[in-house]
Formats: structure tokens, C-alpha cells, sequence
């Protein structure tokens, strides 16, 4: 598999995509231990790039205190993994929403 960025990988499992390298991740020197988010707009921008999101998806960095678990009514909280090491992609598959509507992940308006 070829990622934008030109790298060639071999794929862990059949039927898992490669991970993504991400350029501008850096090992982290501490942890942040009050739950913020390691998000940053470049970071932002560049799995955007990498993972070859569609144009029509919108994306907001949360904010100092917020959590993953009191995203606002029409969002919810998705982490860079699931993109770079797990192959997902939007849209985000129906049944996935449901599973997470269902666990009160998703909050609808």
C-alpha cells in the first residue's frame, strides 16, 4: 500500500490497512494527566492530508476543558488511531454511529 506521502508498507493482516506514519508526531516527553487533548492544528492537518479525508468532513480541535465524553449535541469524540493504525475512513459506517449513539458516545441534536 502506498500512502499520499509516497511511503510503501506491508499491510499487518490481510485486510488491515497499513499505519500511517504521521510527520509531524513526536514521541510525547511527559503525559498529560488531567485528560486534555494531545491534538494539535498541525497534527490536524496533517492526518487530514495523510488519511485523504473528503473535503465535506468538519473537524474541531476540543478546547482546554473539554473531554472526549461531553463532545457537543452532533459530534462525537474519534481518535487519530482509529485512522492511523485501524483503517478507518469517513463516512463513518451506519452501524458504527448506531453502536456509538446506542453507548451514549454519539449525542444527536
Amino acid at each position: 500500500m502506498k500512502t499520499k506521502s509516497g511511503a510503501v508498507s506491508q499491510a499487518r493482516l490481510e485486510g488491515i490497512p497499513d499505519v500511517i506514519k504521521m510527520p509531524s508526531r513526536t514521541p510525547p516527553t511527559g503525559l498529560i494527566h488531567d485528560g486534555r487533548s494531545w491534538m494539535t492544528e498541525e497534527i490536524l492537518r496533517d492526518l487530514i492530508a495523510e488519511a485523504e479525508f473528503p473535503d465535506s468532513v468538519e473537524f474541531r480541535i476540543p478546547g482546554h476543558l473539554e473531554r472526549p465524553y461531553d463532545a457537543p449535541a452532533g459530534w462525537m469524540c474519534v481518535y487519530e488511531c482509529m485512522f492511523t493504525e485501524f483503517g478507518m475512513n469517513f463516512p463513518l459506517s451506519p452501524l458504527f454511529l448506531q453502536f456509538a449513539a446506542d453507548r451514549g458516545v454519539l449525542r444527536v441534536n
